[in-house]
């Protein structure tokens, strides 16, 4: 298809002379000041934002003629070489003129062979004049170029030749000699002397005509390489794909067979093929295709893309995992990897399924790759290492090497490394017997054990700088070969600028991008020279990212940064011009346009004006949920960020957004400030915390772990309380107790609500009596607070004993705060609020106890219990509205359970009136969606019927988790479906629902409640 910005007689950036100046709309001119007054005219007729394709396309002319003018030097009529060099040239030409003879590779290796170029004093001229000519005449079969490599040193010498040619050619030709040709040329078919060189600058520009929907373009090009009467199965590609770019399916299929026949072991041909029947839907012809392409080559990319699709549509899920394996081992993208998730939810049930019949650890093994896969490390790394010791010698390599990986992607640092050493060790132990493919492999994967303690030590080194220095030596220890490739010097590169050694950064991204045509590598650069505040180098490295890269975000906003900072105002709206062209969106951008207009007044109390905004919005918005007040608020906190852009003001508003349940806002604000600082502990936490109220808990463990790494200069204990909570929400109580105490030991004990969770999550996983003993220790002094606690442990550790006596004692306290009267006395007169909220609970918890661990009878008990709570609403007005619906919510459920539909009808009608009053003015349940999917779907249940309670309850899928729930399952949901299975007929069902969610949360109330009666039933 050609190289990146050619640069030839006539050719500059891969654009023809005519084209480029025509498009200007000038005569073909040296002149830099008539082409930039014709850019600027042009300029004024092409809007960016209305015409983004024609903006680009008049940047690029415009780049391309300043170049040609900077570069060509004045015509000369060319002199015939006479000289024996030029005369051997003459021969190369005459090779290359014929399409015979420049696939002939005798004749290229005879020309090679003659005295001239053998000679000391010839064979660096020929090799000058050969390369001058290959500048412009660049299209040869992939032997030829084989033997251009052997005879001129062309790979071996790319440094060298890169200082007297242009660099984008000798990456061409280099890339050329490396991986070949794609046309074969073979399969020409025309005159030996016809334009074979026209006729592919006519394929490569057809097809790019052809994907980019440019009909009339493409039959132009089409028509053109008619003319030359030469013929190419790679061009009625081209037509196939014509005729069904303009609808003509039937057309472009017969088109591709008749190439198929001509060519039937043509892989190319089978690949397209199979591409055009997969577009038309035609999926098992195409898949017969792509089983005979990957049969041909077990790792063809595309072939194994869509065969796991296909396989997976088929329900043949384990070979659609091994076709998906190749394709995670070439780089995939996100729709791939949501694919590949529910391809692995399907594998994994096959597993699981399999282990259930035979414990076997290969199986287990397979499962654990399976959740690596799915980013699910925290389980992954407990099944995996519960298999450390059954694991057999001959996969043990393997073991270590998933370890490794899971630790390192958890952002388990130091457990990383470990793993990482022992894995290379248990391989280096290996390769000694191997050889072939095996050993290649196992070399590789070697490589990618540096490669891993290399990253565990940078992302170490965020925190303390002295471990780069460790990164570093890991990566030294590669091969030479291994430490030349792309992919370490990228990480070497970003090391050296992590580590503020510039220079040694900007030579390794020299070496990059003039060696290895690496164009990524310029943005490193570009970050070096900002962090240096060396402006020319930002712009000019800017540059060449916007050139290679149009849509990234962050050279625009560095380059626009440098001249916002110089007042170089013209330069600042080009640049954001070109942004909007390309149609990048950056709130630094829009940032940077703001404060070219404006600036901050003197004096100006932006800290002031700050925390009015957030008491005034902010926290209204998230105790209301009034979306009205969000909007209001929204212009204010972005105009703050316009004032002051950077990490503080993008995690302002980020907080903002979260405060409305604008996840996707504020995760993009967090995400930016991540962008500039990787280690910035506080945009970690509260991306983390999105990741917990979405569910998405693996994501949100890394970035709390991450978070606490980062925050020595600035401690906080708002990661550690996070963590813990998502281990609760996963059910490892273990994890979470030790999260907890965590935050105890850096913080002490004050926090009553830490200690509390100690207590809890110490009862969920067994830990009973260091938990009562924390308990006593904490409450001693406080005889309330203490009966609740040890209530509160023995509810979760299930202990009826305990919860029976500690109900004992809460009757003796309530009769204590009721001036020694007899609960079920005349209570009216006594309006104590403490008093009353005191009985209250204990009616509620004797209820609870009732429902969860008493016989069916004892039902009508629990519903005794609820309609006194109901009676004491009176004297705790303040608490009234958000405590009686919780009343009627249980209410309902009791009379449920009795079968009495009206009372059901009854309550359901008053909480909904409550509910709706409630949330007119505040809405105490803003963030605790899932309860509100549940207090809706009673409602709908006895007031609207089943179908309108089963509409609502499919909003529970995608509903956020409460941010108060620490249950992996959500219990009033559950009782929703149970509800439901049971008001339909499914008892069985709905035990089968009681049993699985038991499992996963054995303290959950409403899990007991329903197992009970629904044992009972069955």
């Amino acid at each position: 298809m050609g190289y990146g910005n050619r640069q030839g007689k006539g050719v500059v950036y891969g654009m023809e002379l005519a084209e480029i100046f025509g498009i200007l709309e000038i005569e073909v001119s040296r002149d830099e000041n008539e082409i930039k007054r014709a850019y600027r005219e042009k300029l004024s007729v092409t809007n960016p934002e209305d015409n983004p394709e024609g903006f680009k396309r008049l940047r690029s002319a415009y780049e391309a003629a300043c170049t040609y003018a900077k570069s060509c030097q004045e015509d000369t009529k060319p002199q015939e070489d006479t000289t024996p060099a030029g005369q051997w040239m003459k021969k190369a030409e005459r090779l290359y003129g014929s399409i015979l003879e420049r696939q002939n590779p005798d004749g290229w290796k005879a020309l090679f062979e003659e005295e001239i170029f053998l000679s000391l004093e010839g064979e660096e001229e020929c090799r000058e004049k050969l390369l001058v000519f290959l500048m412009n005449h660049f299209k040869l079969p992939t032997a030829i170029w084989r033997i251009l490599d052997e005879k001129l040193s062309i790979v071996r010498d790319e440094r060298a030749l890169g200082e007297k040619f242009p660099k984008d050619f000798i990456g061409y030709i280099v890339n050329r000699c490396q991986k070949g040709e794609e046309v074969e040329f073979d399969q020409f078919e025309g005159a030996d002397d016809a334009d074979y060189d026209l006729f592919l600058r006519c394929y490569e520009k057809c097809w790019h005509a052809v994907q980019e929907g440019d009909i009339a373009l493409a039959r132009q090009l089409l028509a053109e390489s008619d003319a030359t009467h030469i013929t190419h199965p790679v061009m009625e590609i081209n037509r196939a794909y014509l005729y069904r770019k303009e609808g003509k399916q039937e057309e472009a299929i017969r088109c591709m067979e008749a190439i198929r026949t001509r060519f039937p072991q043509d892989d190319l041909i089978a690949y397209h093929m199979a591409e055009l029947l997969w577009q038309q839907e035609k999926k098992a012809e195409a898949a017969a295709y792509y089983e005979e392409l990957k049969g041909k080559n077990a790792a063809h990319y595309m072939a194994n893309l869509r065969l796991s699709q296909w396989y997976y549509e088929t329900k043949a899920y384990r070979k659609a995992k091994q076709c998906a394996v190749k394709v995670l081992e070439a780089g995939c993208d996100d729709a791939f990897m949501q694919q590949l998730r529910r391809l692995n939810a399907e594998v994994e049930k096959e597993l699981l399924a399999q282990l259930h019949e035979e414990d076997d650890y290969e199986t287990v093994l397979e499962l654990c790759w399976c959740y690596l896969q799915d980013g699910r490390y925290c389980l992954a790394i407990k099944t995996a290492e519960a298999l450390k010791d059954r694991v057999g010698e001959a996969r043990k390599a393997e073991y270590i090497g998933l370890m490794a990986k899971l630790y390192i992607e958890a952002g388990m640092f130091e457990d990383a490394l470990r793993e990482a050493k022992l894995w290379q060790r248990a391989l280096e132990e290996k390769i000694v017997h191997e050889e072939g493919e095996e050993l290649r492999k196992d070399v590789e994967r070697i490589r990618n054990a540096h490669l891993i303690r290399a990253k565990a030590y940078q992302w170490m080194g965020r925190a303390r700088e002295e471990h780069y220095a460790d990164a570093v030596k890991e990566l030294s220890l590669l091969t030479e070969e291994e430490g030349q490739t792309p992919g370490v010097l990228m990480e070497k590169a970003q090391l050296y600028m992590e580590m503020k050694e510039y220079e040694k950064c900007l030579r390794t991204v020299r070496q990059l991008t003039d060696e290895k045509q690496v164009q990524a590598a310029h943005a490193i650069a570009m970050e070096a020279y900002s962090r240096e505040l060396d402006a020319g180098g930002v712009v000019r490295e800017g540059r060449q990212c916007i050139n290679a890269f149009p849509r990234y975000a962050r050279a625009y906003e560095l380059v626009a940064k440098v001249f916002l900072d110089l007042e170089r105002e013209e330069e600042l709206e080009g640049v954001l011009a070109e942004a909007k062209g390309n149609g990048v969106e950056s709130v630094i951008l829009d940032a940077y346009a703001y404060l070219s207009k404006h600036t901050e007044p003197d004096g100006f109390p932006f800290r002031q004006k700050l925390d009015e905004f957030n008491k005034e919005y902010k926290e209204k918005v998230r105790d209301t949920g009034d979306m009205a007040l969000f909007e209001k608020g929204l212009p204010l906190i972005t105009e703050y960020l316009y004032m002051r852009p950077g990490n503080y003001m993008l995690i302002e508003r980020g907080l903002y957004y979260m405060a409305a349940n604008r996840m996707e806002e504020a995760k993009a604000d967090f995400m930016k400030v991540l962008e500039n600082n990787p280690a910035e502990q506080f945009a970690l936490n509260n991306l983390g915390c999105i990741y917990k109220y979405t569910g998405e808990y693996e994501k949100a463990i890394v970035c709390f772990r991450k978070a606490i790494r980062y925050m020595d200069e600035e401690p906080n204990r708002f990661p550690y309380g996070n963590l813990g909570d998502v281990y609760d929400k996963m059910g490892e109580y273990e994890l979470a107790k030790k999260a907890y105490e965590a935050l105890m030991e850096r913080f002490g004990r004050d926090n009553e609500s830490n200690i509390r969770d100690i207590i809890r999550t110490g009862a969920r996983c067994g830990q009973v009596a260091q938990a009562k003993e924390l308990a006593e220790s904490y409450f001693a002094n406080r005889t309330r607070a203490l009966n609740q606690a040890r209530y509160d442990l023995y509810e979760e550790a299930g202990d009826r004993e305990g919860m029976e006596a500690g109900l004992k004692e809460w009757k003796k306290l309530a009769r204590r705060f009721w001036r020694n009267r007899w609960l079920l006395g005349d209570l009216s007169r006594d309006k104590d609020r403490v008093s009353s909220r005191e009985v209250l609970r204990y009616y509620k918890r004797m209820a609870w106890f009732a429902l969860c661990y008493q016989d069916a009878g004892d039902t009508k008990k629990a519903l005794k219990y609820m309609e006194k709570a109901l009676s004491m609403l009176r004297y705790i007005e303040e608490e009234t509205p958000v405590t009686r619906i919780g009343i009627y919510e249980k209410l309902i459920l009791v009379y449920a359970l009795l079968g009495k539909e009206k009372q059901c009808q009854k309550y359901a009608g008053l909480m909904r009136k409550a509910r709706l009053k409630r949330m007119e003015s505040v809405n105490d349940y803003f963030y605790e969606e899932a309860y509100l999917v549940y207090l809706e779907f009673l409602e709908a249940l006895y007031l609207e019927g089943e179908e309108a309670a089963a509409a609502i309850l499919a909003k529970a899928d995608v509903c956020l988790r409460c941010r108060r729930c620490d249950s992996p399952v959500c219990g009033e949901l559950k009782c929703a479906e149970w509800l439901l299975l049971r008001k339909r007929g499914s008892v069985e069902e709905a035990a089968r629902l009681c049993r699985e969610a038991l499992k996963r949360a054995p303290f959950d109330k409403y899990m007991r409640m329903l197992i009970r009666r629904t044992e009972e039933t069955v």
